[in-house]
């Protein structure tokens, strides 16, 4: 049964774990056009004032990897094996696509990590949760800012359109809109993957 109680608390619990402000869950939830949610509606679930769809629960319990149940307040079990090894597979090799051409996105991910063998054994599900949520906010800073600038590769070949995106990806890093963000996400992941443990405090 749906605890609404619960899930308000949960919701506003891990998105204060994670540092994020309403508007930028909001931003992010609303990535790629999957869903469309407003900082206002997040506040009405975190108040237990409006019930959201299966569809929106389901999203946004995959942003943060962590078990629906365990969001809808049916469960303690906040992470499981089962949701982590369904989700990471879309976390590497981390991709955009641009005009219809894919491209990584250019961050090395360790051995040890690639190896899911060897990823179950040495990280724990809570620092997984934290790999696939950081890589997912660099995909989306990323793809947003191709987007916004996606005249820039018309009549470009394949080859041509992946050095315009790596270039795109460097600028950020340098000097774009969500330079500092950005820079702290990679450090973040860089960190999970030195210390084999979660960085966002539970």
């Amino acid at each position: 049964m749906f605890n609404s109680e619960l899930f308000a608390n949960r919701l506003k619990s891990i998105r204060m774990q994670y540092q994020l402000t309403h508007s930028v869950l909001a931003r992010y939830c609303s990535v790629f056009n999957v869903i469309n949610l407003s900082q206002s509606t997040l506040s009405l679930w975190e108040n237990n004032k409006r019930t959201p769809t299966v569809d929106n629960l389901q999203f946004v319990a995959d942003i943060f990897a962590v078990n629906l149940d365990w969001l809808l307040g049916r469960s303690d079990e906040k992470y499981s094996e089962s949701v982590i090894k369904i989700l990471e597979p879309s976390s590497f090799p981390l991709t955009v696509t641009v005009c219809d051409t894919t491209v990584d996105v250019p961050i090395e991910l360790p051995d040890d990590y690639k190896n899911y063998e060897i990823r179950q054994q040495t990280y724990s599900l809570a620092a997984r949760a934290d790999i696939i949520f950081l890589l997912y906010i660099i995909k989306y800073e990323w793809e947003r800012y191709v987007g916004d600038r996606i005249y820039e590769f018309a009549d470009k070949d394949e080859s041509e359109i992946k050095i315009k995106a790596y270039q795109i990806f460097h600028y950020l890093l340098i000097s774009g809109a969500n330079k500092e963000f950005l820079e702290h996400c990679i450090k973040s992941l860089n960190v999970v993957f030195e210390n084999k443990s979660p960085i966002f405090a539970e």
